[in-house]
């Protein structure tokens, strides 16, 4: 698949944007919450954390090629 590498990087996208609640940070922002002091509390990120892959075909490969430095 042409595709894949593309593909793995959105992925990656993906999983940190939900890690960091950007979507929720986005609405709040829109509707004026922007100064909340809980939106700088949320870190999270995916260094040291395991993350599970269900098949192993070549996007998951190229998805495991840019997570091992995480």
């Amino acid at each position: 698949m042409e595709n894949a590498e593309s593909v793995a990087e959105g992925t990656v996208a993906y999983i940190m944007s939900a890690l960091r609640s950007i979507p929720s940070h986005v609405q709040n922002i829109r509707s004026g919450a922007w100064r909340d002091p809980a939106l700088l509390d949320n870190a999270e990120g995916i260094l040291d954390r395991e993350i599970g892959l269900i098949g192993f075909g070549m996007i998951a490969k190229a998805l495991v090629g840019l997570l091992r430095p995480f």
